[in-house]
């Protein structure tokens, strides 16, 4: 018996990972890419002594933000999959029963979900070590930069492990907790512009001008202060949710509504104006795939009501985006307003969208419900069309809210040629990022058998196709020497930098090129392949275990 319990779970989860083999191949893969970043971005000889600052000032900057952008997208789906999990198999009330408390629960998850990552980095710190050798760098800034990527590891996965214990399902849970760390650090920026003018505003000719101490305090706050109060905040809300009582699915045991009269004083509620649970269900119309519509009412990727509470947060969330472009970019200078706009839209769909099939087939297995499927007269073929169906609706919402806050900039930008342009090119964008992120989540959920092995994997595969194709593009281009790094090769092998790359081009040149066409199309054929590739395997999966 250990003398914390909690250390138990640590135990049974974080450390039987790292004894797997998979994660040992993760750890030399992960160190060998680490190592090759740095070669590439090693300076080279013969460079001036304040380059070779410039430089390893630089490579370290680069290294601790490559980390913290891999702990944005890759820790909070892993934190929020570790307790829906333990709802859907209906698991989590046994471990409320054991001597664990509800706050050591959350703290073991926690440890267990930015565990991984961390000691990834630590295993990588040899590699980032030798910068050291380099001038500019010293031993401090590398401390620094550690322990605000441990601040931002745990931050991420106390968000996630919030929004598991405030929502059913994993990818509820993962949408939710990436809105709530937009919502945070939104309004973190916001309150820096505003200090960052008042600061302006007085002014600071030295050390101790007030200024420069409030510059100081600011800065303390954003990358200190913060992280770790939104992490305690974020895990005194799990554990206050554990301690309430049962987080198992609540079934709706209420008759149906009939009468026409109460189904429309209902309808002045809020959300039922739209979606009424309690109104009875018409009979599946011929014609249409069971399975989706069993999704849509009751299934577990998306419910009608779910799906009209996720419609309004993200219409919230990107007005204020839009609101925070306003502040950093005037609506007119530079151009492209519209462009830009979509461009974060389309960088959202590539976080959330994984999450919404990862456990599309995976959640049935650890159901025990898979079996079933298959003794219904429904197809493999069909099965995996209907929870593509369900995945596509479930992103809908977030299309929908798109168009309305595009539409909301073109009348605030005026309807031109260039704003027509790049909203018609940004939706054909927008639409392959779309079938991009449902099909690496449903081909993930196809190839595992657990659905946060199917997240990991899912979000692996977004990583590559999304920006890794890219990267790796982009290194390989300089590292032969062909051409520079801002020559655009990389641009080539991903929606998002295909897109991105003449609304941020100096230029201004929003012309339709060849290379976005291509990308386009390369990407909707490789999207279209994946999901091909899924029914192919979901049916010799299923005639394997006949």
């Amino acid at each position: 018996m250990t003398a914390l319990p909690m250390m138990a779970l640590v135990k049974r989860e974080l450390i039987s990972t790292l004894r797997q083999t998979r994660s040992f191949v993760f750890l030399v893969l992960f160190a060998a890419g680490m190592s090759t970043f740095v070669m590439s971005l090693w300076p080279r000889e013969g460079m001036p002594f304040a380059a070779v600052a410039t430089s390893s000032a630089f490579l370290l900057q680069a290294v601790f933000w490559t980390a913290r952008v891999a702990c944005f997208v890759l820790i909070p789906p892993l934190a929020a999959a570790s307790i829906t999990n333990e709802k859907e198999t209906r698991s989590l009330d046994m471990l409320r029963m054991t001597l664990i408390s509800p706050s050591g629960i959350v703290i073991a998850k926690l440890i267990n979900a930015a565990g991984f990552m961390v000691l990834l980095v630590v295993a990588a710190l040899p590699v980032v070590g030798v910068v050291l050798f380099l001038v500019g760098v010293d031993w401090v800034e590398v401390l620094e930069g550690f322990l605000a990527l441990i601040a931002q590891a745990c931050e991420c996965a106390a968000m996630g492990i919030m929004c598991a214990t405030l929502f059913r399902t994993t990818y509820r849970a993962v949408i939710y907790s990436y809105l709530g760390l937009f919502l945070a650090w939104f309004f973190v920026a916001t309150l820096g512009v505003s200090m960052f003018w008042l600061i302006f505003s007085l002014g600071s000719t030295g050390p101790a001008g007030p200024g420069s101490a409030l510059f100081l305090a600011a800065t303390g706050i954003y990358r200190w202060a913060f992280p770790w109060a939104l992490t305690a905040f974020c895990l005194f809300v799990a554990a206050s949710r554990l301690r309430r009582g049962s987080l198992e699915d609540k079934h709706e045991t209420r008759k149906p509504v009939d009468k026409p009269s109460e189904l429309a004083a209902r309808r002045l509620r809020f959300p039922f104006y739209l979606i009424d649970p309690l109104k009875r269900k018409k009979a599946i119309e011929d014609g249409r795939n069971p399975l989706y519509v069993r999704e849509l009412r009751w299934g577990q990727i998306c419910s009608a009501k779910t799906l009209v509470r996720f419609g309004y947060s993200s219409v919230l969330l990107f007005i204020l985006m839009a609101i925070f472009h306003g502040i950093a970019y005037s609506y007119t200078q530079p151009p492209h307003s519209i462009g830009r706009i979509l461009h974060f839209h389309m960088i959202f769909v590539a976080l959330v969208g994984p999450a919404v099939l990862a456990g599309a087939f995976t959640r049935e297995l650890e159901n025990d419900t898979l079996d079933t499927l298959r003794m219904t007269t429904l197809t493999p073929d069909e099965l995996v069309t209907g929870k593509l169906y369900a995945g596509m609706a479930a992103l809908a919402p977030v299309l929908g809210a798109s168009l309305l806050t595009s539409l909301a900039m073109v009348a605030v930008v005026g309807l031109t040629w260039e704003s027509l342009t790049d909203f018609v090119t940004g939706y054909v964008s927008l639409g392959v990022c779309v079938l991009l992120a449902v099909a690496v989540g449903l081909l993930a959920s196809v190839l595992t058998k657990r659905t946060t092995v199917a997240t990991v994997l899912g979000y692996g595969l977004a990583l590559l196709f999304f920006v890794g194709g890219s990267a790796i593009a982009a290194w390989l281009d300089a590292a032969l020497g062909v051409s520079d790094v801002s020559s655009g090769i990389g641009e080539r092998f991903s929606p998002l930098f295909a897109y991105g790359a003449h609304l941020y081009d100096r230029t201004g040149n929003s012309v339709l090129t060849r290379d976005w066409a291509a990308n386009v199309l390369v990407f909707g054929t490789l999207g279209y392949g994946m999901i091909e590739v899924a029914r192919r395997q979901f049916a010799a999966r299923l005639r394997r275990e006949e």
